[in-house]
């Protein structure tokens, strides 16, 4: 078996905001991206959500344009800014990146074209519902034969991408992955956290005595991982090394609990013995009222004197693309000497990440 050293070499998000740098002034300017409202009627009431939506965006690349949903352009472009100039090698880089419910808008229009006449709806609609499209269309685009993941695991799906490709380098099945999570906004998404009672009305107020649930948004972020040496060898820009990971399963489908979260974040920085002080939390902290308790107690108790940071405040909560964007914003920052990132997911899915700020 072997154990590479893997470090993280390329940063990209598409947000409401824009790209990575224009999502880092809009926080550093302290403003947020949901300034939408989409209006769902219950019962003969009307109950108004703000959403974050992205604005505007262009691939540059009509082909691909015509073969793919919404989320999977927006995480070609975060890749490509990842990427940079830089031509990856193709049956040693592998691609992991997928959404928590893909193409959800071509799913109503195949669902209304299936009920009028079938026979019209073209074959390559379905590839851009399939749980695996943006994985596929990337590797694709991109030339690449490795490895192809594609987690589901809810909100906590591109933190889980990441720690899959890390493994995949860690064990030496591939020299690079190209990593993250992507979303785009549909109405259901507002009437089902509506339903779970866990969608703010106003704003996503994450820890605050007054929080009264999320505000979702959409966008990508895609993380590059790459193996030390190969990425020493090549003179790539070193964003920060991973020394841990860890995922679990909470005991509860709606909301993870205090002890899941505290075993998930325990096993990511057991085998270092790290000063609390000097660990960076980059916390989940969607802004729901049980969900904020039990992962503020769980940091409390484990790593009492580390600085906290959130921010879905600035952004919603971008589903699965939301650990790989507020992770992006903080490798890009360098204000750390061990970053902690987490994320939960809807049906109890735990994962936690540390990185170490890289130093030659």
């Amino acid at each position: 078996m072997q154990n590479n050293r893997v470090v993280i070499t390329g940063l990209g998000v598409l947000s409401p905001f824009g790209n990575l740098k224009d999502t880092i002034k809009g926080i550093n300017n302290n403003v947020n991206c949901y300034d939408t409202k989409h209006y769902i009627s219950v019962n003969s009431e009307i109950y108004g959500y703000p959403i974050g939506l992205v604005k505007s965006f262009d691939t540059n690349n009509r082909k691909f344009d015509r073969l793919v949903n919404e989320a999977d352009k927006f995480a070609y472009i975060a890749a490509k800014d990842a990427l940079d100039t830089y031509i990856p090698p193709h049956q040693t880089t592998g691609v992991a990146i997928s959404s928590l419910l893909p193409g959800l808008c071509n799913i109503s229009d195949i669902q209304k074209d299936f009920e009028c006449n079938p026979q019209n709806i073209p074959t390559g609609n379905f590839f851009k519902v399939f749980k695996n499209s943006s994985s596929f269309n990337i590797a694709h685009e991109f030339g690449l034969r490795g490895e192809c993941i594609s987690s589901s695991a809810t909100c906590a799906t591109s933190l889980q991408n990441i720690i899959l490709g890390y493994r995949s380098i860690l064990l030496g099945n591939m020299d690079m992955m190209i990593c993250g999570g992507t979303e785009e906004y549909h109405p259901y998404l507002s009437y089902l956290f509506h339903r779970l009672g866990i969608a703010s009305k106003t704003k996503c107020k994450p820890f605050a005595d007054d929080r009264d649930g999320t505000v979702i948004s959409e966008g990508a972020g895609v993380i590059i991982l790459e193996r030390l040496d190969h990425a020493l060898y090549r003179k790539a820009n070193i964003y920060g090394e991973i020394v841990g990971t860890s995922m679990n399963c909470s005991d509860s489908l709606t909301v993870s609990t205090k002890d899941s979260i505290n075993e998930c974040i325990y096993w990511c920085i057991a085998r270092h013995n790290i000063p609390d002080r000097d660990i960076t939390v980059n916390a989940h902290a969607t802004g729901t009222i049980l969900g904020d308790k039990n992962e503020l107690e769980a940091i409390k108790e484990l790593l009492p004197n580390s600085k906290i940071k959130t921010y879905k405040q600035y952004l919603g909560h971008t589903m699965a693309a939301s650990g790989a964007i507020e992770l992006a914003i903080d490798l890009y920052k360098q204000n750390f000497k061990y970053l902690l990132k987490n994320s939960f997911g809807l049906g109890g899915t735990n994962c936690s990440i540390l990185i170490k700020k890289y130093k030659e």
